[in-house]
């Protein structure tokens, strides 16, 4: 029986078990009692006339344990042993339940802190990861890497939350949360691309990997500023000369590159090739 409906067979189910004894002799046979050590057995002793069958005196259950799910089968020996005058009759059968392994995981990714969207460099965001044993059987060699933005070599996280049960193990319906933290480099926001975050989960029994990831959006406002001064207040005749500054900032949020600086009057013609957010 299903008991949580969810399809798979799961510690917590139950077997119900019915008896079918038959009286296969030339003689009548009474008190007849019926042995199962393994399962819940309910039932009184009965008779059977030559020939007779009965299959009501006796019914069992069994509650699947988790140690049954894991070996894939549950089996139980079932003896019945009755009077045929001085005679002492016996007979038995054992049954098979064969148990579906269903390994399976479910993983989970978000943003729980920083900004979004991102806006600028050295801004940091907060990531929680979970990772959730829905199968039927407990996973062991949980492996949980974390390739943040930018990144192709992945970082191995820490459980922070959830191994309550049997350490370093999965177990069925347990749900183990990750934590892990991004600082957004100035390189990284140049790009202009998303920010996406990936986390592969392997194990076991579920080679995977199981994958999850989290997009978070950047803004890019590129902004750039000039100002001109001359040091001279004044001047009073031909051939004086004026100095002047020229200054060029970066008021935006990305570096920028190849900034053409050009002025006619002086003849001034020259290239600042990166300038970054706030120079």
């Amino acid at each position: 029986m299903d008991t949580n409906g969810d399809g798979l067979q799961n510690a917590g189910d139950r077997i119900n078990y019915t008896f079918l004894i038959t009286n296969t002799g030339n003689f009548p046979v009474s008190n007849i009692t019926l042995k199962d050590s393994l399962v819940n057995l309910i039932g009184n002793p009965f008779s059977l006339a030559t020939g007779q069958s009965n299959s009501t005196a006796y019914t069992a259950s069994h509650i699947l344990t988790q140690q049954d799910i894991e070996r894939g089968f549950f089996q139980n020996l079932a003896k019945a042993t009755g009077d045929a005058g001085s005679l002492k009759v016996r007979s038995s059968d054992s049954h098979t339940e064969n148990i579906t392994r269903s390994p399976s995981l479910r993983v989970q990714k978000s943003q729980i802190g920083g900004p979004n969207p991102v806006t600028g460099a050295n801004q940091e965001l907060f990531y929680q990861i979970t990772v959730e044993n829905t199968g039927n059987i407990n996973i062991n060699n949980v492996v949980t890497t974390d390739f943040l933005p930018g990144s192709t070599s992945g970082t191995i996280l820490n459980v922070v939350s959830g191994d309550n049960q049997n350490p370093g193990v999965l177990d069925v319906g347990e749900r183990w949360v990750y934590n892990i933290n991004f600082t957004v480099t100035q390189d990284i926001f140049d790009t202009g691309d998303n920010l996406v975050n990936v986390v592969n989960v392997t194990s076991t029994q579920v080679p995977g990997p199981v994958s999850a990831s989290v997009v978070t959006p950047t803004v890019i406002s590129p902004s750039l500023t000039i100002l001109k001064s001359v040091n001279e207040s004044t001047f009073n005749a031909p051939g004086n000369q004026l100095n002047y500054t020229i200054t060029v900032s970066n008021t935006g949020n990305v570096t920028l590159e190849n900034i053409a600086v050009t002025d006619p009057l002086t003849g001034l013609n020259s290239t600042i090739a990166t300038l970054a957010p706030g120079a």
